[in-house]
């Protein structure tokens, strides 16, 4: 009997012992691949302290492997952009908001070269517009949705240059190389780009609402989930997660609905 209950006891002593397994996120590469890895790998200190759970961290090529990595359930949650979260399947929630600037919400600002002749929204029509990301992404599908909004047979695609990165389209639009951009208003007033700033205006800007959302399986444990919640709070380089907003909902499924005149 004796032995009996020691087996017992040193079969609960082992299970309680067993660390539990690392919490796996899919984040896109984004314009700097070094620069993600750098600042996730400082976040995942930050975490790993505060919980005591490894991140098992995946950095994928874009968006579109985010929502694959979650599909096929080799990551739990995943860093994606709205746009594309909100032309997803269903199978996701919104855990929080990422954001590079500071703040969850941001507005995006239309910006044209200081000297150019265009004043008003209505006179893209005929622009060279540079878009960050691809034909999916907020970027992209918000500029889209803007210009038809005042020219409704607009279409970009033989005329768009591609940009990784928000800084790589104001470069574009400062130096000459398209016409039009989007941009986070944020990046306007940061001091690393204030020469490129200086060098085009804002024509008009749309928003608030997030960039980034930390998406989460719908199909995950409460304890799974818990331990997601836990990155809430933490910040690495300059990306910081922050809780959803009392008001996130509602600003996406508007943002959904303006979007859905860019979709194909």
């Amino acid at each position: 009997m004796r032995t009996a209950a020691l087996a017992l006891a040193l079969t609960v002593t082992t299970l309680a012992a067993w660390p539990t397994p690392p919490l796996r996120i899919a984040v896109p590469a984004g314009p700097d691949g070094l620069a993600t890895a750098g600042a996730w790998a400082e976040l995942a200190v930050a975490y790993r302290a505060s919980s005591g759970v490894e991140l098992e961290l995946a950095i994928v090529e874009d968006d579109r492997a985010v929502l694959a990595a979650l599909r096929e359930k080799t990551a739990e949650i995943g860093v994606v952009d709205t746009f594309a979260y909100l032309g997803s399947p269903s199978g996701l929630a919104v855990l929080g908001v990422g954001a590079s600037y500071g703040r969850p919400y941001e507005r995006l600002a239309m910006i044209v070269g200081a000297d150019t002749i265009i004043h008003r929204p209505e006179d893209l029509w005929r622009a060279r517009i540079v878009a960050v990301g691809p034909p999916e992404g907020l970027a992209w599908g918000f500029a889209l949705a803007w210009a038809r909004g005042f020219a409704p047979a607009v279409s970009w695609r033989g005329v768009t240059l591609r940009e990784r990165g928000y800084e790589g389209a104001l470069k574009a639009v400062a130096l000459g190389l398209a016409d039009a951009g989007f941009v986070p208003e944020t990046l306007l007033g940061s001091i690393r780009v204030g020469q490129l700033a200086a060098r085009v205006r804002v024509v008009a800007s749309a928003g608030p609402f997030p960039l980034t959302l930390l998406a989460v399986r719908s199909d995950l444990s409460a304890e799974r989930n818990g331990l997601a919640m836990g990155l809430i709070g933490l910040t690495g380089g300059d990306f910081a997660l922050f809780a959803p907003p009392s008001d996130l909902a509602q600003v996406l499924a508007s943002l959904g609905a303006y979007l859905d005149v860019a979709r194909p």
